[in-house]
């Protein structure tokens, strides 16, 4: 069976927030999750301006060592919680910034 830890959508349709899921990729998305891990509130309170996110740890761990993968939002509050190291970032090597091209690199003699 194919896992992946991922959002659900809870909520109204200006408010939502999401639960963090494992579920069978097999599923549908409002399928009965085998295991809740947390909930993610994406829009910040406007007492404290902070946005709150609750996440079960040891279970978060468990299921990822078993094989879940997470999506790539999910990677992202993973790794911003400390529970992953954070993805590389992915820098082409063809990059050349506008500053460097517009004033014209090549060296005078």
């Amino acid at each position: 069976m194919v896992l992946k830890i991922r959002l659900v959508k809870q909520g109204t349709k200006l408010r939502p927030t999401y639960d963090i899921v494992v579920a069978s990729i097999r599923k549908r998305l409002r399928a009965r999750p085998i295991e809740k891990l947390g909930h993610f509130e994406p829009h910040p309170n406007p007492q404290d301006k902070t946005k709150h996110t609750q996440l079960n740890f040891d279970r978060t761990k468990y299921w990822i060592g078993v094989g879940a993968q997470p999506t790539p939002t999910v990677n992202k509050l993973l790794a911003r919680a400390g529970i992953i190291p954070p993805a590389p970032l992915n820098i082409s090597p063809d990059f050349v910034p506008k500053s460097l091209s517009a004033s014209g690199s090549t060296p005078s003699s």
